[in-house]
């Protein structure tokens, strides 16, 4: 890329950026700190595009103590047809955390991946909520703590049941909301197991798999029995060849290979 064209992209961000109206982003901001000073409720729903968008701006809503925070699985190559071959209660959760989101007092984010809008899962046609906080363990296991946010659910449990024919038993915790993250599940997996890998679809740095992991740091401590391990994107833009995504994005097989990383010496020898 040479200097012209360097020049030419700033020249067109600053000619975007001009035609931004500063007074509605400060008018929006004074809502929003009027909003939180009254006890007012504030729902959005935003459409997180690709995975490179909507998993990453959770991280940055999340951030904001005050809103609530929790993003669907977003859409990875296969994800139609592992739906369909192993199942899973992800659009169950999604209307119920929806409805949570539109019905408690805090206000909430709720970013969702457009390309999950092709999928479709059976859900009750009554309303319910599912409430914020709540993790849930997808798979039990006594080895591994493998800790998957968003799309990486099921990602997760397809490397699960491949370790699992090699000795392996892995359990699988689904945080399903970010803000408020529910500790104390996830640090009572990795209590037990005493070996956890973090499964993470935004960015390495800076992200969830950071918060959990300081937050199992500092509470079992005593029972690690290795490093803390987190598979996120790697720091480096989202790429828009095939080829190229498929080296970029999380795949079961990468996450079935952190896990055995971190396993004792014993079991390198298992079938």
């Amino acid at each position: 890329m040479t200097d012209q064209h360097i020049e030419q992209y700033f020249r067109q961000v600053k000619t975007i950026v001009g035609q931004i109206d500063k007074q509605q982003i400060a008018a929006l901001v004074e809502a929003l700190v009027e909003l939180r000073k009254g006890g007012g409720r504030l729902f959005l729903l935003g459409v997180g595009g690709s995975a490179g968008n909507g998993s990453h701006a959770v991280n940055e809503f999340r951030k904001l103590c005050a809103l609530e925070a929790y993003a669907p699985m977003d859409n990875v190559s296969e994800l139609s047809a592992r739906i369909n071959d192993e199942g899973w209660d992800g659009a169950l959760a999604a209307k119920g955390l929806l409805l949570e989101s539109m019905l408690c007092e805090a206000p909430a984010i709720f970013i969702e991946g457009r390309n999950l809008y092709s999928i479709s899962d059976p859900v009750p046609a009554e309303p319910y909520r599912v409430p914020f906080e709540r993790a849930v363990v997808r798979r039990s296991g006594a080895d591994v703590s493998l800790i998957a946010i968003g799309n990486m659910v099921l990602l997760a449990l397809r490397a699960s049941e491949s370790l699992s024919k090699e000795g392996i038993e892995v359990e699988v915790v689904d945080p399903r909301t970010l803000a408020p993250l529910d500790r104390e599940t996830i640090c009572t997996s990795v209590a037990k197991t005493g070996l956890m890998v973090v499964v993470d679809p935004p960015w390495q740095s800076f992200g969830a798999s950071a918060e959990i992991t300081a937050s199992v740091s500092e509470t079992v401590d005593q029972e690690l029995k290795a490093n803390l391990v987190s598979v996120s994107l790697p720091d480096s833009h989202t790429p828009n060849s095939i080829a190229l995504e498929t080296q970029y994005y999380p795949s079961d097989l990468g996450i079935a290979d952190a896990v055995r990383r971190i396993m004792p010496s014993g079991r390198d020898n298992l079938p």
